[in-house]
Order: structure tokens, then C-alpha cells, then sequence
């Protein structure tokens, strides 16, 4: 009908003579909201703080272009009130949803996963089954007459008492598969070992040849590795801590 085209170009002519205080004017505004948007990601209270001293911008050149009778200075109020309100919200809710597709906690998500299902397992540093083999991908199979525990999925790790050691490619194709259709890893082998590292979930790094792999000699054979801590994995009750840490 029009009519977005018609209010936008009378907000130009509005605005036009004001631009040189504009910018400034913007910035204060957004720099005093900011405060009500913590948390999330470094930008995202910016963005929203930003977004909401713009709808202030709008409701006044309402205001002044129009007068009380298309809209009153109380119900101005209110619909900045319910702006403010709205974009909270949202900004929760992509809080969480950045916290859910964070790289390091989504990539431990899809192996403990894996693990679960059987599409992948760890070893113990021997390539026996390790302690507590249930939550590293074995079954406790009949073989005959007994019952033993049996690895499923490609092997992807060890595990020795509380250090745990990822075979850096391994793990990763594993993580992509499991995550099949839905969301899987969004960065790169290489910088999710970073990513890993600057989250102070890596229990030790190879700073002599400066990289983010260690050689543990495992299964008779010398490796490279990822190396951290097996509560990561298992379930034990600091998984939470560690990853916010």
C-alpha cells in the first residue's frame, strides 16, 4: 500500500537537518542501555542497546511529526517500555542458544554422545576396556558362556584414570557424524583445538614444539593427542564448572 515508503521518507526529511547530532545523540543513548542488557556475547548487548535507542529515535520523530492525537507521550512510553522488554527477551534467548552451539561445549556434547550410542569408544591406555567401561562405548557382551565387555565404533581415544587423550581427528569426524542433520561443528578441526585451549580445557599442552598436542605413548605406540580431563566425558558433576570456566 505504500505506506512503509511514505512514513520512512518522512523520517529522512525529519532526520536530515539533524544529522551532524545525530550520531552522538545515538551513541549516549545506546552506551546508557547498555547496562540493561548484560551477559551473552561480547556484542550482542551492543546490538540490542543500539536497536533500542533507535526505536527511541523513531517514537519521537512520531511525536514530533504527528502530535497526541495518532499517539500520546504515555502510550510513547509504553511502547518503548514494551521495546526494551521484548528485545531482553530475545537477547535471553540468544544467550542461550550461543551458549547451546558453543563450539567446545557442542563438540563434547556430540563424543559423550557417540559414546552413548555406540558409534565410538575409548580405550583404556593399555587399548583394553578402561575403568568403568559403560561410559566410554562398551557393552557387556555374552561370549559364549561368559560375559565380557566389548568396544563399538571406531576408537577415537584413551582414557587413563582422570586424563583423557583424544585422537584430535578422530574425535572430530566422530562429533560431525553424530551431529548427522542437526547442528554439528562450525569451525575447523584446527581451530577447535583452540578453541579447546582458550576455554582452559586442555590439561596440558606441548609448549617446546609450541602446539596444542601432546606424544603419550599409548597402546605400545607413541600418539599425538589431545590431553583433558576425563570428568569432561563421563558425566561426573564438574563437567558444568569446567566448560564455564
Amino acid at each position: 500500500s505504500g505506506a512503509y515508503a511514505s512514513v520512512m521518507a518522512a523520517f529522512c526529511q525529519w532526520a536530515a537537518p539533524q544529522m551532524p547530532a545525530l550520531p552522538k545523540v545515538l551513541k549516549a543513548r545506546s552506551e546508557e542501555h547498555r547496562r540493561s542488557f548484560p551477559g551473552g556475547h561480547a556484542r550482542l548487548p551492543v546490538m540490542l542497546a543500539d536497536l533500542l535507542a533507535s526505536f527511541e529515535l523513531f517514537i519521537r520523530f512520531v511525536l514530533d511529526t504527528t502530535g497526541e492525537e495518532v499517539l500520546s507521550a504515555e502510550h510513547a512510553d509504553d511502547l518503548v517500555r514494551r521495546c526494551a522488554d521484548a528485545l531482553r527477551e530475545a537477547g535471553e534467548s540468544q544467550g542461550q542458544y550461543q551458549k547451546a552451539s558453543e563450539p567446545t561445549a557442542r563438540f563434547l556434547e556430540l563424543v559423550g554422545s557417540a559414546l552413548a550410542s555406540g558409534r565410538a569408544h575409548v580405550a583404556g591406555s593399555d587399548g583394553r576396556a578402561p575403568d568403568n567401561p559403560g561410559a566410554w562405548g562398551w557393552r557387556l557382551e555374552k561370549v559364549g558362556a561368559v560375559e565380557e565387555w566389548r568396544s563399538h565404533g571406531d576408537r577415537i581415544g584413551w582414557v587413563d584414570g582422570a586424563d583423557l587423550y583424544l585422537e584430535p581427528g578422530a574425535a572430530y569426524r566422530t562429533a560431525q557424524m553424530q551431529a548427522g542433520q542437526g547442528e554439528g561443528l562450525a569451525v575447523s578441526d584446527k581451530m577447535l583445538r583452540r578453541r579447546l585451549h582458550d576455554k582452559h580445557l586442555l590439561k596440558s599442552i606441548d609448549e617446546k614444539r609450541e602446539s596444542l598436542v601432546i606424544r603419550r605413548v599409548l597402546d605400545g605406540t607413541r600418539r599425538n593427542v589431545l590431553h583433558l580431563s576425563a570428568s569432561l566425558i563421563d558425566g561426573t558433576p564438574d563437567v558444568e564448572e569446567e566448560i564455564s570456566a
